[in-house]
């Protein structure tokens, strides 16, 4: 569907190698959200009310994208992507409604000029302040993700004063490199919250620069 929605509003006529290709990283994304909504899911016993930690319109629109930065204003997030990254609003619609079952959760497209490099940033409100349910929802990554790894490449927790982060990396069969990193926020914020970012690509070590920077604000 996100595939030929795309290629009905594209400015140029496709190719059959651009559908494969797009219907490759359509394909890699849904899965990896999917997944981490999944986990969320899990992480998430017992079960989290959803009044609290839906997401509001504004909150899912207030992503400021210039100049090679991404920041969030609610969310106080910031991500250097580099200018060649873009909103790729397809996709991005194409999978929130896939986790439309999670209502605090939402997630942001940004496609690169060289159409095989993607970041998703994917934040869940209501969790972030708690060790046990940030493993769960690690646990629930690997697991889920691990099924459609060529090669594991990453899977590290820090959970201390110094360092509160998730990594997860993986090889495809086709050869491309999914890789994830998520941070919960501050255990001042109400309510908490977890922001990841995955980005899809070619190259194993190409996109690393982009993930080790991403920060919330305290």
């Amino acid at each position: 569907m996100a595939v030929g929605f795309w290629a009905r509003f594209a400015k140029r006529r496709w190719h059959v190698v651009d559908y494969l290709l797009r219907f490759t990283l359509c394909t890699v994304a849904f899965f990896g959200l999917n997944a981490l909504g999944r986990s969320l899911l899990q992480a998430g016993r017992p079960p989290i009310q959803p009044a609290p930690v839906h997401m509001t319109d504004a909150e899912k629109q207030n992503l400021y994208v210039s100049g090679g930065w991404v920041h969030h204003s609610n969310f106080d997030f910031v991500l250097p992507v580099g200018p060649q990254f873009e909103p790729a609003p397809e996709i991005q619609n194409q999978i929130n409604e896939n986790l439309a079952g999670l209502p605090g959760t939402f997630v942001w497209a940004l496609q690169a000029q060289n159409p095989d490099r993607l970041v998703l940033i994917f934040l869940a409100r209501g969790m972030g302040n708690d060790e046990a349910a940030f493993r769960a929802m690690a646990r629930g990554i690997s697991t889920s993700a691990g099924k459609q790894a060529a090669q594991v490449l990453e899977d590290d927790l820090q959970w201390s004063r110094r360092a509160k982060e998730f990594r997860y990396g993986i090889r495809l069969a086709d050869g491309r490199y999914a890789q994830t990193r998520c941070l919960p926020s501050a255990p001042e914020r109400q309510p908490p919250y977890v922001v990841c970012v995955q980005t899809l690509g070619p190259d194993a070590n190409g996109l690393d620069a982009l993930r080790n920077q991403l920060v919330i604000r305290k």
